[in-house]
């Protein structure tokens, strides 16, 4: 649960048994997903908004770095 579910969520989770409930862990999962992909830790391959950050570098970045 660990980096999906946040603390403040956690009663919200797990119940008094210490069973999880699948629909308040299903948000945390996509609120961590939504987090993610707008930190671009992750991206959606073909997305110009939500995309691959590398693709967001100029072409000789690599070879110019300290210019950049």
């Amino acid at each position: 649960m660990d980096g999906v579910v946040r603390k403040d969520w956690r009663e919200a989770v797990v119940d008094d048994k210490g069973r999880i409930e699948r629909i308040p862990y299903e948000l945390c999962a996509l609120v961590a997903l939504r987090d993610a992909i707008r930190r671009r830790e992750i991206y959606v391959e073909g997305a110009r908004r939500w995309g691959d950050p590398e693709d967001d570098l100029p072409g000789d970045f690599e070879s110019a770095r300290s210019v950049h």
